[in-house]
């Protein structure tokens, strides 16, 4: 009924599409729990627009997506996405729901039917179903009816979609055409990499919304006895078991799960009375999109284009700058104290922009990351000539965590005292450290200069340029007392303001016109971040000595044998 509902709804104006959403909703919801309440609850999970009832999000702090809360059985799911999208785009989400389509579950009653398939489609925020307009003709055909099945969680929510429950011989597959944001437009969008996160499922669940287990389940001995009465009790059996002790218990079997026990059997408290019926399940996947900028990608070719240049003009010269500079031995051995070298170089008279627009000097900071069983020496196997060659620095390394010794924290420290930094390191030993083997192993160091460009919160710094949102005419610039207000007045609408934080200098006047992210103002920014690998070995002394042997007696033979 509510397929062809939905199937006639798609060819209805697009104006009137979210609210034949919320009718349709509304009159499953109705019939779901009036109809067919009166003869058994209903399973929430088995259908996904529940959990909008029962949760503000349908995931977790853990993670976890709510539906696992009535399919306890777990399937796999997987989505595909693009690995980067540019602003304002439309693409594709293949959202897949694998299973065996000869395989069928238990209804309420009992009966066999087709499995129903539904997912729950977590974008991140300002990422939404794209409009039916915004759909090109080879998309829209590609989705099909699935469009118009698709409901946002909430009017809130447009981000996370749902869908389902749909007959699973037809919609294994679910294609989502998704309209990613502009964050030129879009307030507290940013370039950068995003998580998607997936839940889906196929099948009834195992627990109603009430707690009550539903009849996809194998039914259990609550006590040990003997089954003294089967009766069918016209939805069901009827399971009397008597145990030695005590009165006899009676478990109501619901329509659906077979037997496998008959009067006179004995069995053990927690034994199966019946079989498992359930052939379906929920699964979660996570993956990764990045919104792209285009500047980006054609900055990008412009480097690598440049890269080409220069090496064509430039071959006998090395023009490449390392940012960050990692130096440890080529190998060690166990239980052993040996320095890593860390250089975070920059030219020491240029100055940065603090918060507040003053200039400072730059801090540095560093993250090492050294393999499992190495950590910072204590100070008692430091030796006194190490010890004064790494100074007071010793005292301001941290470890990540209590767990994680082997991740080295240093910084922010004044970078005209700390470009290099010697951080003692003691190696493990493969006899008496547990998971510790001998062997090469990799070592990770990111190392930065200067103050970053985009707060925790996602909200940009004051050490950045600033750019017009829109094109016009610069028709005030005021000073707000913390940076400046700059207005665009376009050809057509309002104004634009946009506030310059202290720091960058302002490098357009009242009456200037300007294209949209033309910039107005300097690049304070003078520092950066950069990442360097490198390897070390754990050598085993008994593989020293053997080596030294081999030699001394390579030069024995050559001495006797001459």
């Amino acid at each position: 009924m509510l397929m062809k509902m939905h199937s006639s709804m798609a060819h209805l104006q697009s104006q009137f599409r979210s609210l034949s959403q919320v009718v349709l909703v509304a009159i499953a919801a109705l019939t779901l729990w009036v109809g067919l309440d009166t003869l058994v609850p209903q399973s929430a999970a088995a259908y996904p627009f529940y959990a909008q009832y029962n949760y503000d999000s349908p995931r977790e702090a853990t993670g976890k997506i709510v539906c696992a809360n009535c399919h306890l059985a777990k399937k796999t799911v997987e989505i595909e996405v693009p690995q980067a999208v540019l602003p304002d785009t439309v693409f594709k989400a293949v959202v897949k729901v694998p299973y065996d389509l000869d395989i069928q579950q238990v209804q309420a009653d009992g009966s066999p039917s087709g499995l129903n398939v539904g997912a729950v489609l977590m974008l991140p925020e300002g990422f939404k179903l794209a409009p039916p307009e915004r759909v090109d003709e080879e998309l829209m055909e590609e989705v099909g009816d699935f469009y118009y099945l698709v409901t946002p969680y909430s009017e809130t929510d447009e981000n996370i979609l749902l869908a389902g429950p749909l007959p699973g011989e037809d919609y294994q597959e679910m294609i989502f055409p998704i309209l990613s944001p502009n964050p030129a437009t879009d307030a507290g969008v940013y370039f950068g990499k995003y998580s998607i996160h997936l839940g889906g499922n196929r099948g009834r669940g195992q627990v109603y919304p009430t707690g009550e287990l539903s009849n996809n389940n194998a039914f259990s001995a609550s006590i040990a006895g003997t089954i003294a009465a089967i009766e069918d009790n016209g939805f069901g059996f009827d399971v009397t078991i008597q145990p030695e002790d005590g009165d006899a218990v009676v478990t109501s079997i619901l329509p659906g799960p077979e037997l496998i026990v008959a009067v006179g059997d004995t069995v053990e408290a927690g034994q199966l009375l019946t079989t498992n019926p359930n052939v379906g399940g929920f699964g979660q996947m996570d993956s990764e999109i990045v919104l792209q900028s285009s500047s980006r990608i054609w900055g990008l070719v412009a480097f690598f284009f440049g890269v080409v240049l220069t090496q064509i003009f430039l071959v006998n010269c090395h023009l490449a700058k390392k940012t960050v500079e990692i130096e440890v031995p080529q190998a060690v051995l166990p239980d052993t104290v040996f320095k890593a070298v860390v250089k975070v170089p920059y030219d020491l008279d240029i100055q940065q922009v603090q918060a507040d627009g003053s200039p400072s000097g730059l801090n540095v900071g560093a993250v090492l990351m050294l393999p499992e069983g190495f950590k910072l020496a204590p100070p008692e196997r430091v030796d006194e000539e190490l010890m004064e060659e790494v100074g007071d620095f010793y005292y301001l390394v941290t470890p990540y965590s209590e767990t994680d010794e082997n991740i080295l924290l240093a910084g922010p420290l004044p970078g005209e005292d700390y470009q290099e930094m010697i951080f003692p390191i003691l190696s493990p030993n493969p006899a008496t450290d547990a998971g510790v083997y001998f062997g090469k192993y990799s070592i990770h160091l990111g190392g930065n200069r200067g103050r970053g460009q985009v707060y925790p919160t996602g909200e940009l710094s004051n050490n950045n340029a600033f750019s017009a949102s829109i094109a016009g005419t610069i028709a005030a610039i005021e000073d707000n007392g913390f940076g400046f207000d700059v207005t665009i007045q376009p050809e057509d609408g309002d104004a634009v303001v946009t506030s310059i934080l202290p720091g960058p200098e302002l490098i357009v006047a009242v009456g200037d016109t300007v294209e949209a992210g033309q910039l107005l103002t300097t690049n304070p920014n003078v520092g950066g971040f950069g990442q360097m690998d490198s390897e070390i070995v754990l050598q085993s002394s008994s593989r020293i000595w053997g080596l030294v042997a081999f030699f001394f007696g390579v030069v024995l033979t050559q001495i006797f044998l001459v």
